[in-house]
């Protein structure tokens, strides 16, 4: 009786741990993602000293810092803090790149649309997921108004030279979304479905 005890509770001491660091698959690529394009920026400052280039690396570099927080929080144990950390690291990152960088405010608003639900749905209770998903929609109405209606001069960004990669992605977030939302729609409740449609 006492090794089914045990086993049942190490079990659930597994699971709590890779929920625990779940939250990791998240945080590292916003990290690296934050580190690697602010080196850039910080490069193309030094190069031309263009006020769209700081704006570009204080952002990355924001996003950076606030995933090194989720981390932190994560750690702790207040995962919902961590996920919301990066839920507006992301929303940061949509509007300082779409004013900064030409060309890249469609991909922006559909991949932060995807990100922030992503998050929402996996990481935070149902009651904080429709602020999520609400936010998400937001911010990616906000980076597509800026996109198409921001009347100062941008930098031309190496990802929007880019039209076969943005298409692709473009195409993997409208396939790969709706199977996301399709699979996890029984788990949602009534408000939530009609937020998303």
């Amino acid at each position: 009786m006492t090794e089914g005890l045990q086993t049942s509770a190490s079990s659930s001491g597994t699971q709590a741990a890779r929920r625990e660091y779940s939250l990791l698959w998240a945080i590292l690529p916003a990290l690296l993602i934050g580190v690697a394009d602010s080196t850039l920026s910080i490069g193309a400052i030094l190069r031309t000293g263009q006020w769209q280039w700081y704006l570009d690396a204080a952002g990355m570099i924001a996003l950076a810092v606030l995933a090194v927080a989720a981390w932190f929080l994560n750690r702790s144990g207040r995962k919902h803090h961590a996920a919301w950390t990066l839920v507006l690291g992301i929303a940061l990152i949509m509007v300082t790149k779409t004013i900064a960088d030409e060309g890249v405010g469609v991909l922006l608003g559909l991949a932060g649309i995807v990100f922030i639900s992503i998050i929402g749905f996996v990481y935070l209770p149902t009651k904080q997921v429709n602020r999520a998903i609400s936010l998400g929609y937001i911010m990616g109405a906000v980076t597509l108004l800026i996109e198409a209606y921001w009347p100062l001069a941008r930098v031309a960004s190496p990802l929007a030279a880019s039209a076969i990669g943005n298409t692709v992605a473009i195409v993997a977030v409208a396939i790969g979304y709706p199977i996301f939302i399709f699979r996890q729609f029984r788990f949602f409740n009534l408000y939530t479905k009609l937020i998303i449609a």
